[in-house]
């Protein structure tokens, strides 16, 4: 297949000027008239989110500022590039650190220096027909067109086309999003009876681990790791089969291990470095949140928590090491509200325990304006941490109700449920924490029901009304949010569709995926909603 190199809009990232003007020319070889150059990270984010390339030329190593993998990131993150973009990774780079971060990140290729522009050529023309050979697939994919997705991988791998293997791989993954988990699985074990293929081991792993069969998962990813010691990925997912089984300290020597092999990987080292905590490993969790301090630096990904996290490790010593971190993180954000406020939160803790009570005064007052300004829009971890300082600063009574609702909001998440009790343990309020947890549950569960039970007693409006209610209290409340969006659909099943109602479901659609990616209600919603939409 005949690619036109000549007719795409291309953008050259690269710190050296020398190197951009290579790179040119070999485009201009081609025929290529639009060229577009950015000298470093941050002129190419500016670049991408103002233009639609066609192809991206990046090098991996861009001196000050952001990388070659942090611009991949954030470009994607933020959707300034869309699938049919081509995005080349170039590096002269040979460490293993620095080839697994650009790997990871799965940009389209991945070219090594030096190269010439016959070596440029091919690569660009088969990435482009690559790209090009699934892009309507991922146009359904990107409506959650999963049924029109899955009907139109049919009708290509019935073409026995050259590409057969990538598409019954897609297929594999629609199906599993689709939670068509055995059909998933005929798929993966046909390709296996054949020969053990990476791909398809992990797709039969991430299949068993769907339907809890965890210790089948946990033996395919590890049979996949002897297979390929690299495949970073079979980590995360052996690590996440470990923990299901029940156990921490196993899948936080798995996340260990392949924070080794690709340590610039800033979300596992988040990972890692909270799993830590849980285990209460201050060696692992200390190296973990060093780490992401120091590769987060330009990251989308990067939290202000990482460093807060650190200094409580590091506050455990004189409290210097702490307030250094803390420094760092004002000086890396600057005025940001959200990075002063977990700032003075962990300052005023820090400081009282150092016995500057004026100092942690003055801190604990800036960080209850933030809190104050901001919490309609809070974290879970730093709503716990202001909860401690509260606790901490003799205003026990504004920590509970802080306590109370994080555990309102997200009362069937028995992790959260735990740290908080953990949080009511440390203050020396383990049983009163004890009851307020129970009853704030209770109280959920009974708001719960009684919405539920309307709608089972066919009283669809006064169901909505009541949970949307109880909503406006415990907005990240994800059963409730779930609850409210059935029972729309159950509503203009019975009464027709409505504008109105559609939108609402949107935006607890859109709501539960922010809240939690992978929530299994989300995929069920989805689907009952493009129903009636389309009905």
């Amino acid at each position: 297949m005949a690619v036109d190199l000549s007719s795409k809009h291309y953008l050259v990232i690269d710190d050296f000027a020398d190197m951009r003007s290579m790179l040119r020319s070999m485009l201009v070889a081609y025929g290529v008239t639009k060229i577009d150059n950015a000298a470093n990270g941050k002129d190419a984010v500016k670049l991408l989110s103002k233009n639609n390339y066609d192809v991206v030329l990046c090098d991996y190593n861009l001196g000050e500022g952001r990388d070659g993998q942090q611009v991949l990131e954030e470009a994607r993150d933020k959707g300034y590039i869309k699938y049919s973009t081509a995005f080349l990774m170039l590096t002269a780079e040979n460490t293993m650190e620095m080839v697994m971060g650009a790997v990871e990140y799965l940009p389209d290729d991945y070219l090594s220096k030096p190269f010439n522009k016959d070596m440029l050529r091919s690569r660009l023309e088969k990435t482009i027909i690559k790209k090009g050979e699934l892009e309507e697939i991922v146009k359904l994919l990107n409506k959650d067109q999963y049924a029109e997705a899955i009907a139109l991988c049919d009708r290509q791998i019935a073409q026995k086309p050259r590409n057969i293997a990538e598409i019954i791989k897609v297929k594999g993954d629609i199906l599993i999003k689709s939670g068509k988990y055995d059909e998933a699985a005929a798929i993966y074990e046909g390709v296996l009876a054949k020969r053990d293929v990476p791909w398809a081991m992990m797709g039969l792993g991430k299949v068993r681990f769907h339907t809890q069969n965890y210790l089948e998962a946990k033996n395919i990813f590890q049979k996949t790791i002897e297979q390929v010691s690299t495949h970073i990925e079979a980590y995360d997912w052996l690590a996440k089969a470990t923990l299901a089984l029940g156990d921490q300290r196993e899948a936080m020597k798995i996340l260990a291990a392949a924070t080794e092999i690709s340590p610039k990987a800033i979300l596992r080292q988040m990972e890692l470095g909270n799993l830590a905590l849980k285990e209460k490993d201050v060696g692992i969790a200390t190296k973990a949140f060093k780490k992401a301090v120091q590769v987060g630096t330009n990251s989308i990904y990067q939290t202000p928590s990482n460093y807060t996290k650190l200094a409580k490790i590091q506050s455990g010593g004189s409290g210097k090491e702490a307030l250094l971190t803390l420094s760092k993180l004002r000086g890396d954000y600057g005025r940001d509200d959200e990075a002063c406020l977990h700032a003075a939160i962990a300052e005023s803790v820090v400081l009282k325990g150092l016995g500057r009570e004026n100092d942690a005064k003055k801190a604990f007052a800036e960080a209850d304006n933030l809190f104050a300004k901001s919490q309609n829009n809070m974290s879970t971890d730093i709503a716990m941490d202001m909860a401690t300082a509260c606790i901490a600063n003799d205003d026990k009574d504004k920590g509970l109700d802080i306590l109370r609702g994080l555990v309102m909001n997200h009362h069937d998440d028995k992790g959260l449920v735990s740290q908080v009790q953990d949080v009511f343990g440390s203050a020396g309020l383990a049983d009163e924490g004890q009851s307020i947890i129970s009853s704030a549950i209770k109280e959920v569960m009974e708001l719960n029901n009684k919405g539920t039970q309307l709608a089972r007693a066919g009283k669809l409006d006064e169901s909505i009304t009541f949970l949307e209610k109880a909503l406006e209290s415990m907005p990240d409340n994800s059963t409730i949010i779930t609850n409210v969006a059935n029972v729309l659909l159950m509503y203009m099943k019975e009464k027709g569709k409505s504008d109105t109602c559609l939108y609402k479901v949107r935006q607890h659609l859109e709501r539960l995926r922010n809240l939690d990616p992978g929530n299994e209600n989300y995929r069920k919603l989805n689907t009952a909603y493009q129903a009636v939409a389309a009905s």
